[in-house]
């Protein structure tokens, strides 16, 4: 994927922060997934799009990262890290598997991080959680991502963490659903393309007995 990324908005179907980011990979059930996050600007704008970045404190990260570039290269490196680890959790959850324990370290990490840099603080509606150091810390971007997995993952709804069987999609997504029956990404992303080739096939089926 080319830097014009950087003007688009992402596909957001997931319904958790977290599911999200692991869903900046597309088509990742295929052999040519497409990255998102090839460089560290792509991580700040796939963070604004998501509000996770006031514009302030995107412009303070990006002059940052110029300044330090590999430090930069590192945090997007390490993005791309956390991301597949939260995946394969989650995969493995999918399958009825007992996750790896590498994925978890690298999970704790993060959120180990996360969790220093977390204060109490005045609110418009009151009190509420707030990050510190926002624009100092290249990483802070991923903070409120470990955030949200670890929340996910000590909530009720971890088993209702589903993955869209479209062909070369593997997104996943947090089956809301009254009856748990979400089966795809999205109707408009591989659950129409699926049905039209299942109908496709069917016709042919119908016309070849005939």
């Amino acid at each position: 994927m080319t830097n014009t990324k950087r003007d688009r908005v992402p596909v957001l179907i997931a319904g958790v922060l977290c599911l999200d980011f692991v869903n900046s990979l597309y088509w990742r059930a295929t052999e040519t997934p497409i990255e998102w996050f090839n460089e560290y600007p792509d991580l700040i704008s796939w963070s604004q799009s998501l509000k996770i970045l006031s514009v302030a404190e995107a412009r303070k990260l990006l002059l940052n990262a110029q300044n330090n570039a590999a430090k930069a290269s590192l945090i997007t490196k390490q993005a791309i890290q956390l991301r597949e680890a939260i995946y394969q959790i989650f995969f493995a959850i999918i399958q009825e598997r007992l996750p790896a324990k590498a994925d978890f370290r690298i999970l704790n990490s993060m959120l180990g991080k996360s969790i220093s840099q977390l204060q109490i603080a005045p609110s418009a509606t009151g009190f509420s959680w707030q990050w510190q150091g926002v624009e100092s810390h290249l990483d802070s971007v991923l903070w409120p991502i470990a955030r949200s997995a670890a929340d996910l993952l000590t909530s009720r709804d971890w088993p209702r963490v589903g993955q869209c069987p479209g062909d070369g999609c593997g997104w996943l997504f947090l089956d809301k659903s009254r009856n748990h029956t979400r089966r795809w990404c999205a109707m408009e992303h591989c659950g129409h393309k699926t049905n039209a080739i299942l109908h496709y096939h069917r016709k042919q089926r119908e016309l070849a007995k005939r």
